[in-house]
């Protein structure tokens, strides 16, 4: 890997508050955003928009940052990123909250149908 040719003003803020030992991350994005320029460009393989998607995942802020410096052309200042990161915690929490809320009427829907259904055996003449 080669970090003196880093292209992204993006990547290279995060390589300054980046230590050594967590070098991997830094990889990553620089992966993930070879890749978002692929993506955009539409020449990805199907290898390559699994990797992305899982990076894009795995690292959501960071995507929304690159993507904004890669489409919009966008310099990524520390204000914008604390509020793209702002931004990404806040969707992160409403999904939580969605998550949650269809497991709870998940729940309630299935104590309802085994109701009905224990009912049912009941008026069949099934043992309690």
């Amino acid at each position: 890997m080669d970090y003196t040719n880093i292209e992204s003003g993006f990547i290279r803020d995060r390589l300054r508050e980046t230590s050594w030992e967590n070098r991997r991350y830094i990889d990553e994005l620089l992966r993930l955003r070879e890749q978002l320029g692929r993506r955009a460009s539409g020449r990805m393989g199907m290898y390559d928009a699994m990797g992305c998607d899982l990076r894009a995942k795995r690292y959501p802020a960071e995507t929304k940052a690159l993507l904004l410096e890669l489409r919009d052309e966008k310099e990524i200042t520390p204000e914008l990123w604390a509020e793209i990161q702002e931004e990404v915690r806040r969707e992160q929490e409403e999904g939580e909250r969605a998550k949650q809320e269809r497991a709870e009427t998940e729940a309630v829907a299935a104590q309802r149908e085994e109701q009905r259904i224990r009912q049912q055996w009941n008026q069949m003449g099934g043992r309690p």
